[in-house]
C-alpha cells in the first residue's frame, strides 16, 4: 500500500472514530404510533349536560396533532393509529384494557407507597404485540381528555345563588388530559403526565396542553433511570 493509499485508510478510519454520537443515533431512535385520543368534552347548561361531538372532534384531532408534531420535531419516526379502520376482536380488547388501567392508573395506592404515580407498574402485557407488529412501531403514545364547560347561564346562576344565600357554588368546570408512553415489547406503562386547564378545541391552546405533557413526560423506557 503506498503512502496516499496509507493516508487515505487513516483518514476513513479517523472519522468514523470522530463520528459525533447524533449520528450513531439517528439509526437507533425508536418509533412512536399516536393512538386516537379517548376525549370528552362536556356542555354544561341549566338544563343539564350533553357531549358535544363537535367539540369533541375538534379536541381530539388537535390533541392527537400535536403529539404527532411535537414527538417528531425531537427526531423520531411516528405513525397514526387509524381507529376508523376494521379492527379484530383481540385489539379492540386491547384498547378497552387500556382505558380500564387509565381509569385507575392515577390511583394513589398505600401498600405500594402511596402517591402519584404508585400504581404506574400495570401493564398491557403481551397483548400489545398486536400494535407492534400492525404497526411496527416501539412505543403507543395513548392520550386523554375531558372537558366540562359551564354556559353562561350557569355561571350567572352561580352568581345569584352566591349574592342571595352568601355561598357560591363551586365551578363545574373541568379541564384534564394526560398523555401516557407504552413500550410496545413489553406493554409496561414508561411514563404518564398529567395537566390541567387549557382549551383543547383551539389549536394554539392545544399546542400548549400537549406541551406541557411534553416537558415532563419520559419517552424511552430506561431514560429517566
Amino acid at each position: 500500500m503506498n503512502f496516499i493509499s496509507r493516508c487515505a485508510s487513516v483518514a476513513v478510519m479517523a472519522a468514523s472514530l470522530s463520528a459525533p454520537a447524533w449520528a450513531v443515533q439517528d439509526e437507533e431512535m425508536p418509533s412512536y404510533l399516536v393512538m386516537e385520543p379517548n376525549a370528552e368534552v362536556v356542555f354544561i347548561t341549566t338544563g343539564g349536560a350533553e357531549v358535544r361531538a363537535d367539540w369533541t372532534a375538534a379536541a381530539k384531532s388537535n390533541l392527537r396533532g400535536w403529539f404527532d408534531t411535537e414527538i417528531a420535531d425531537l427526531g423520531y419516526d411516528t405513525m397514526l393509529f387509524d381507529e376508523s379502520a376494521e379492527q379484530d376482536a383481540e385489539l379492540e380488547q386491547l384498547l378497552l384494557l387500556y382505558e380500564v388501567m387509565s381509569a385507575s392508573i392515577d390511583l394513589s395506592m398505600p401498600h405500594k407507597g402511596g402517591g402519584m404515580g404508585s400504581n404506574y407498574d400495570l401493564t398491557l402485557g403481551d397483548s400489545v404485540s398486536l400494535l407492534a407488529d400492525a404497526h411496527d412501531t416501539d412505543y403507543a403514545v395513548f392520550i386523554d381528555h375531558y372537558s366540562q364547560i359551564e354556559s353562561g347561564g350557569v355561571f350567572m346562576t352561580q352568581v345569584l345563588v352566591g349574592a342571595a344565600t352568601g355561598y357560591t357554588p363551586p365551578s363545574q368546570n373541568i379541564r384534564l388530559t394526560a398523555g401516557t408512553v407504552v413500550d410496545l415489547g413489553s406493554g409496561d406503562v414508561v411514563d404518564r403526565n398529567i395537566v390541567f386547564m387549557g382549551d383543547p378545541r383551539d389549536p394554539d391552546e392545544s399546542n400548549g396542553i400537549v406541551r406541557r405533557i411534553m416537558n415532563d413526560l419520559v419517552l424511552e423506557a430506561g431514560a429517566a433511570e
